[in-house]
């Protein structure tokens, strides 16, 4: 695959991802000021729930997409993707039926109404419905595709959320949550027929273990994962208050977008580099793996720079107290693009029963944290515990992928500069926080430098697996 193709497809996994995983991001603004700080927490808190409910769901099956495309030929690739669709579905309608048996309980303990209830599972539902689309359509490098079912469901979820908000007079939280559970209650359809989910074949139960040895503990990875990133708000309303928890949401949703670049990498690197560790063309993915993390790691520090003045735009001046919370989440967020690295040997080598060990561990570590850090300095501790805990997590990859499992075909040497290249910018940006003028110097001459490179040191650089 030549340099000129995947800038192609970067480009078009750069909207689609943005679109997806930042439809939080790009309505922002928006939804601060037509819903209360109070209306605006209680819905961070149901989307906090959804999140947690769509990994389990339907069993992660689409965690085990990439490996399966590696081991399994064309014909018994598409066969696979239609038995794991229906393993979805029949784990999704069990635990629904869980869901309405016990929603007394659950309604309790989630502190939601049960009209809410029906509309968690159907959401969580659709999540993983989206997640099993666009790992088939990114890992078959379909990227028209994931653009275009990237753009509908942004726009339907949207759309849909505005006009149903802008209608209510009250409960405007329970407003956009229904418009929400109406997007997925079409989009759902339209996956599980893709998929020939209904159609009346036999079903390959190989199939079936395959896909569960793999995803079973990816569950309990990402499980924790959302731990990691959104615990910090539940402990904020509980320890604080839910204006707390609302001003954390924002300050956490302007930090994605640094999540967001990194899954737009990775959704070109992926692919790639399982295909190239099959063949074992290990050299060369270090020689592209220390270019692609120096350049990640400069993308990194102009939104760590500028992260302040965004989180200035994305919300009215009473969120100000979440400005340095921005800045240490994006830092922490720079962990997750490097953890990648190992997890996608993991993915290679079908272990991933350490990967839960590693997620669960700094899960454990960030809940203690909040805890304390919460109570010992306030507001600011919970971002400081996500720091902690993504830190915790990269370094728990990398012994296992190193010293566990072995053969780990990148060179921790590669990390080095490009923690260095962040670490730095943003204690310069925490330092001159209060000094726009400063920033805004720093930020341009890093710009130059960073088009610089890239017209020096990547204009040549071919993704092909010789």
């Amino acid at each position: 695959m030549k340099l000129q193709h995947s800038m192609k497809a970067l480009l078009t996994y750069s909207l689609s991802t943005f679109l997806l995983k930042g439809i939080g991001f790009l309505t922002t603004p928006l939804f601060t000021r037509l819903l209360s700080i109070g209306e605006y927490g209680n819905y961070s808190i149901f989307t906090t729930w959804v999140s947690l409910f769509s990994v389990f769901i339907g069993l992660q099956v689409s965690a085990s997409i990439p490996t399966a495309r590696i081991y399994r030929e064309n014909n018994n690739f598409d066969l696979y993707l239609r038995n794991i669709s229906v393993l979805s579905l029949i784990s999704a309608v069990c635990i629904s039926l869980l869901c309405i048996l016990f929603r007394n309980t659950l309604t309790s303990l989630l502190k939601i109404s049960q009209g809410l209830v029906w509309q968690l599972v159907i959401q969580a539902f659709g999540v993983s419905c989206v997640t099993f689309y666009s790992t088939y359509t990114i890992q078959t490098k379909q990227a028209k595709k994931n653009g275009m079912f990237s753009v509908l469901v942004t726009l339907s979820i949207t759309l849909l959320g505005l006009l149903f908000v802008l209608k209510a007079k009250e409960n405007k939280d329970t407003a956009r949550i229904f418009a929400t559970t109406l997007s997925y209650i079409v989009i759902i359809p339209f996956v599980l027929k893709k998929f020939k989910t209904f159609d009346k074949k036999k079903i390959n139960y190989d199939d079936w273990k395959f896909c569960l040895s793999l995803s079973i503990p990816l569950i309990m990875h990402l499980l924790s994962n959302i731990i990691i990133g959104q615990s910090s708000r539940i402990f904020l309303k509980a320890l604080i208050n839910e204006d707390k928890a609302a001003i954390y949401t924002v300050a956490a949703t302007v930090a994605s977008i640094t999540i967001i670049v990194a899954d737009v990498c990775n959704n070109v690197w992926s692919p790639w580099y399982l295909e190239n560790t099959k063949y074992e063309n290990n050299e060369k993915i270090n020689e592209i793996a220390i270019k692609y993390m120096n350049i990640i790691a400069l993308i990194f520090s102009l939104l760590i720079i500028i992260s302040p003045e965004i989180f200035a735009i994305m919300a009215p001046p009473e969120y100000k107290i979440g400005n340095r919370s921005v800045l240490i989440l994006t830092a922490g967020n720079f962990f997750v693009f490097l953890y990648r690295f190992p997890l996608g040997f993991e993915q290679y080598s079908k272990n991933m029963k350490w990967v839960a060990v590693c997620t669960i561990i700094s899960a454990l570590a960030n809940m203690g944290l909040n805890y304390f850090l919460i109570n010992s300095i306030g507001f600011e501790g919970a971002s400081i515990a996500s720091l902690i805990s993504y830190i915790i997590l990269f370094g728990l990859h990398e012994v296992v992928a190193r010293k566990i499992i072995k053969n780990y075909n990148i060179r921790f040497r590669d990390y080095i500069n490009a923690i260095i290249i962040c670490g730095i910018f943003f204690f310069l940006s925490y330092i001159f926080l209060d000094y726009q003028i400063i920033r805004f110097v720093i930020f341009t001459g890093l710009m130059v430098f960073l088009i610089y490179k890239v017209l020096k040191d990547y204009r040549n650089v071919r993704l092909d697996q010789e």
